[in-house]
């Protein structure tokens, strides 16, 4: 009960009440948009990292609804959805095993100043982010769009629909043609 809690019910009750804004702030902030961030995500992390592989992939999209992503239907998540309130996928989209969705970053100054960046991150329809790949920041995958297996969409890119992207750092690989079978 006690991961049920920390993982569903406290996320839940403080995304009623606040929005976590996006955009960037000083780790060492003390505002109440860093700290509850800060307790938004241990409390997700912790509690997903214990029951989030025990909950069916039909049915795991409830929990990341409830704590504000916006999921379209036909979804398939195999993967992990970290800041849902900042994530929205589209129809027919795909997650792979031990995919990750990253809305935030964190980056150091010349100084070693830490500063974390919320942005939101969009799958659009039909798209794929392959077993393993991790799709961060400000990150737009489009449209009929495939990101490979074990690949790392860096912050704020934009993937352009009906392309493949893969490696780490993802690259374009190739366009994707949309009327056959037999792209990849």
């Amino acid at each position: 009960i006690y991961y049920i809690i920390l993982t569903f019910i406290y996320p839940f009750t403080i995304t009623k009440f606040y929005q976590i804004k996006e955009g960037k702030f000083a780790f060492s902030e003390r505002s109440i948009n860093r700290f509850l961030w800060g307790q938004l995500s241990f409390a997700y992390v912790f509690g997903m990292g214990a029951i989030g592989k025990n909950i069916p992939v039909l049915i795991i999209h409830l929990p990341y609804k409830l704590l504000g992503a916006k999921i379209g239907k036909k979804v398939a998540l195999s993967g992990f959805i970290n800041e849902p309130w900042l994530v929205e996928i589209g129809n027919n989209c795909s997650l792979g095993l031990d995919s990750f969705i990253m809305p935030h970053a964190i980056i150091s100054d010349s100084r070693g100043n830490k500063k974390v960046i919320l942005k939101k991150v969009i799958m659009k329809e039909n798209s794929t982010l392959g077993v393993r790949s991790i799709l961060m920041s400000g990150s737009v995958l489009g449209k009929n769009s495939i990101v490979g297996v074990n690949s790392v969409v860096l912050p704020n890119t934009i993937i352009p629909e009906n392309e493949f992207w893969a490696g780490n750092p993802a690259k374009f690989i190739k366009k994707i043609n949309t009327n056959n079978n037999e792209n990849l």
